[in-house]
């Protein structure tokens, strides 16, 4: 493959229009390619706070939700088979204990609660199957 330029090629600095993260975009240099998917697949997506916590899972597959009390995390309706949620929650005002609802299957790893310090952020990942109708919890993790 050639290319048709020789020396150092200047590349301006990407504009809201052309950030890859923002916007798919043809580039000339590489002969027309356009990438097949964004850059940013799962962008976060707010989840507003509620004490019971019912996450729409086809708003995002991953949600961000400042908790500013407890959680008790419920299964989250609208699923897909073989959907992955990931659920981050940032305890604000306080150490926030995020609960998980019965109907959430876990493996004897992983608690059925999830304490994240004051300031900290928490991660849930979720996976749905269709032959168990439910939902796996597959990790619970508190910052440090």
């Amino acid at each position: 493959m050639t290319f048709p330029f020789v020396g150092p090629v200047e590349v301006p600095a990407p504009t809201a229009d052309t950030h890859p993260a923002t916007k798919l975009y043809v580039d000339d240099a590489l002969d027309g390619f356009v990438p097949t998917h964004p850059l940013v697949p799962n962008p976060p997506v707010a989840l507003t706070y509620a004490a019971t916590l019912t996450p729409d899972a086809s708003a995002g597959n991953y949600r961000v939700c400042t908790a500013t009390g407890a959680v008790a995390l419920q299964a989250p309706s609208s699923p897909t088979n073989g959907q992955m949620l990931r659920i981050r929650f940032i305890a604000s005002g306080g150490a926030r204990t995020v609960t998980f609802d019965s109907a959430l299957k876990r493996p004897s790893t992983i608690a059925s609660t999830l304490v994240i310090a004051t300031g900290k952020r928490g991660d849930v990942g979720l996976l749905y199957e269709t032959a168990d109708s439910a939902w796996t919890v597959l990790a619970a993790q508190a910052q440090a």
